[in-house]
């Protein structure tokens, strides 16, 4: 079973934007709705998890999360805001097949969360149905 981290720790909206019901009979979906302070217990919290949803990213992803990303413990991760903006093109996350960076594009409107978390949800049961969608090519 796929385990997903959903990081909602900003105003429910992951939650609150996206009917995450269609995916709980297949997949196992935690929700931190609280700031995971400590980095390194972050990256041992995280551990588990297949999929990576952040709402807000309030901590600095340590290098032990990054070698976690790395190493494919975890799946994967989508991540829209960064501890640092812009975040260096150099910077390790930047080079993770694993990994789909975009530059704080949810920002605050109703509607941008709705579609990002709808479209975060159809991409999931794609995958789950073996036709991922929206693929990226290098």
């Amino acid at each position: 079973m796929l385990n997903i981290a959903i990081l909602d720790d900003y105003q429910h909206a992951a939650l609150g934007m996206a009917d995450w019901s269609a995916l709980e009979a297949r997949c196992r979906i935690q929700v931190f709705d609280r700031n995971l302070a400590v980095p390194d217990e972050a990256a041992e919290i995280l551990a588990p998890f297949h999929i990576l949803c952040l709402m807000r990213e309030r901590m600095p992803l340590t290098r032990a999360l990054i070698e976690t990303l790395r190493a494919g413990r975890i799946a994967g991760a989508g991540l829209d805001v960064h501890h640092r903006e812009p975040m260096a093109p150099d910077h390790p996350l930047a080079s993770l097949d694993n990994v789909v960076l975009t530059p704080h594009l949810g920002f605050v409107a109703d509607q941008s969360y709705r579609v990002y978390y709808e479209d975060s949800v159809e991409a999931i049961e794609a995958f789950l149905d073996g036709k991922p969608i929206r693929l990226l090519q290098p």
